[in-house]
């Protein structure tokens, strides 16, 4: 589903170990994804049921499928986050990144910037969710 490219830079990231463990949780993320709205047929569900969270490096740490509804929850209680977004990652460095289910689009919102997200003014930094991880192979590649 992923280009060469980026599915070479994730398995570089990972290990033997963590590749078994992905591959045998791999239905219980399917079921877990599915339970928050996420597409099976997605990029988003093909990177965490086939690489995992742990593969993709450069900027956040994105969270496991178990941590997603959670984060997410937290994200529209507490800062008002609209259904239809999932948050991918926690809310250290004061920000996060959402992804939006209709789209596949990836934000990453700085919390002093969420009223962008909000009034619809906040571009995302990735059109899908490809498009994020080769933005996080080029941030892994400037450090």
């Amino acid at each position: 589903m992923f280009a060469p490219e980026v599915e070479r830079w994730l398995k570089s990231n990972s290990t033997p170990h963590y590749r078994q463990f992905v591959e045998g949780a791999r239905s219980e993320t399917a079921t877990l994804l599915q339970d928050i709205g996420i597409s099976a047929n997605s990029e988003l569900a093909h990177f965490y049921t086939r690489f995992g969270a742990w593969t993709c490096r450069g900027w956040y740490d994105l969270n496991e499928p178990d941590q997603i509804a959670e984060a997410t929850q937290y994200a529209q209680d507490e800062l008002g986050v609209p259904a239809g977004f999932v948050a991918l990652t926690g809310f250290e460095g004061e920000g996060v990144v959402l992804y939006a289910l209709k789209t596949g689009e990836v934000y990453d919102v700085e919390l002093h910037r969420l009223e962008q997200l909000l009034d619809g003014s906040l571009a995302p930094i990735a059109r899908t969710f490809e498009g994020y991880l080769r933005w996080c192979m080029s941030q892994q590649e400037k450090r």
